[in-house]
């Protein structure tokens, strides 16, 4: 069996690349013969002192066997350090054991912006009510924290941060009407809305040519129809009173005309 040299997982017939951490394997390693027993092949004794072969692959550096297991217990599907194996806790940013900086190692970009809004929720006083044309000092910062939160990189990031971003888009957002979206909830919905444009410029720029993009430039244009929509459909209601008011105005002149125009041929 052959082991990646960096970071220490086994490696698949064939492999260029390790399927764990990506490091490229090279020549003399795809070319050892495999050795079902465990036992070093001649390829892997040649190792180069430079190469980083970990003495026992798939073991946590600096853990014994008992305190291995006890974090894999721990971690059940945990995460490892791409560079050395070592298991880490959900909250470890950076490998204690050969300091490798790791993205986001517990959560997602979204999770994070969650956590922020709902600090700031908990913090709401319990007596803040405001009338639906106001908005509240508690919202205001909800909505500010969302413009503030700086777009994902990651692929993986951007595309669930679209998703999320896009359901919390109130439909009536363009709307100045109270009885459809309070002001507070407007604010909100907006701040969402422009992270989702500007989430969708950046996925556009790194993978707008794959299909994966397409389900997002739907949904994009779907959103659009629905608030283009909604919009419509509060103009028509505004004026279908204004409509009728004019309707019988005009009606009540055209009948004062005709008793008019009756009278005078009497």
């Amino acid at each position: 069996m052959r082991y990646c040299i960096a970071c220490g997982n086994k490696l698949l017939d064939g492999d260029i690349y390790c399927g764990h951490c990506g490091a490229a394997v090279p020549d003399w390693l795809r070319e050892a013969p495999d050795d079902d027993e465990g036992s070093p092949s001649e390829a892997q004794k040649s190792v180069p002192h430079s190469a980083k072969q970990p003495s026992e692959p798939n073991q946590p550096r600096g853990k014994s066997d008992e305190n291995k297991r006890e974090a894999e217990e721990k971690h059940k599907g945990a995460l490892k350090c791409p560079a050395c194996g070592e298991l880490l806790s959900p909250y470890e940013n950076t490998c204690p054991s050969c300091g490798f900086k790791l993205k986001d190692a517990s959560e997602g970009a979204i999770e994070r912006l969650y956590q922020t809004i709902n600090s700031i929720e908990e913090k709401r006083p319990k007596k803040e009510k405001t009338a639906s044309t106001d908005i509240s000092p508690t919202d205001k910062k909800i909505a500010s924290a969302i413009k503030s939160f700086p777009i994902p990189s990651e692929k993986e990031d951007l595309i669930e941060f679209l998703s999320v971003a896009n359901s919390n888009i109130d439909p009536y957002t363009d709307v100045h009407d109270v009885s459809k979206i309070s002001e507070s909830e407007r604010l909100i919905s907006k701040a969402w809305k422009s992270q989702f444009d500007q989430a969708y410029a950046k996925a556009e720029r790194l993978f707008g040519t794959t299909r994966e993009f397409e389900q997002f430039k739907l949904m994009k244009d779907s959103k659009e129809k629905e608030l283009e929509d909604c919009k419509k459909s509060v103009a028509i209601s505004s004026a279908i009173p204004v409509i009728i008011s004019i309707t019988l105005i005009l009606g009540l002149w055209g009948a004062l005309f005709a008793l008019r125009a009756c009278g005078i041929t009497d």
